[in-house]
């Protein structure tokens, strides 16, 4: 969780959203809409150094994000 790889690592991954939930969220529902409609400096520069966006997961609710991303604190702290 602590190493890039296919993508970014996972640990710290609020840090680098500005502890912005929505738009991470956003961003893992539909990272390719996300770019569409709301892109920044941070996304764009994910989207050209891994050569393309992850998955969708439009039908993810908001608290199953959440209790992945506190997963991903727990563990990687």
């Amino acid at each position: 969780m602590k190493t890039d790889m296919t993508g970014p690592a996972l640990a710290n991954v609020e840090q680098r959203w500005n502890e912005n939930r929505e738009n991470l969220r956003s961003w893992i529902r539909n990272a390719p809409v996300y770019l569409a409609t709301r892109s920044d400096e941070y996304t764009n520069n994910l989207s050209m150094k891994y050569d393309g966006v992850m998955t969708a997961f439009p039908n993810l609710k908001d608290e199953e994000i959440d209790a992945t991303l506190e997963y991903i604190n727990y563990v990687a702290n």
